[in-house]
């Protein structure tokens, strides 16, 4: 298993890279029922020009080689404003059941100790 430690060194790790706005973990890790081979599930909100299915790529680089298996989502925050218009969406299921792990607040960047979107 991955230890909640490590999970939060990547989180902040990849705000910091991507001036984040927020990192949500969501999956089996949020949910507390990860097994062995489960990987981490991260959801980056960040600003970005490229198109969504290339967004992960550069995150991915900056593991090589990687701590554990990771699945990197980077969302804008228009779309994460269009996605949570439906609450049977994936963004908002995310924001719903997902832990904050990074947020920036007024330029500043912080840790959170996996705090719920409620």
């Amino acid at each position: 298993m991955i230890s909640e430690q490590d999970i939060k060194q990547v989180a902040t790790r990849l705000g910091s890279a991507t001036n984040a706005i927020r990192v949500i973990l969501f999956g089996s890790y949020a949910r507390g029922d990860a097994i062995d081979n489960s990987d981490v599930d991260l959801m980056i909100i960040a600003e970005s020009n490229l198109p969504r299915f290339k967004r992960s790529r550069e995150l991915y680089m900056l593991f090589r080689p990687y701590p554990f298996g990771m699945d990197l989502i980077v969302y804008t925050p228009q779309e994460i404003e269009t996605g949570k218009k439906s609450p049977v969406s994936f963004v908002s299921t995310v924001l719903r059941e997902g832990k904050t792990l990074y947020v920036r607040e007024n330029g500043n960047c912080k840790t959170m100790a996996g705090k719920s979107q409620k």
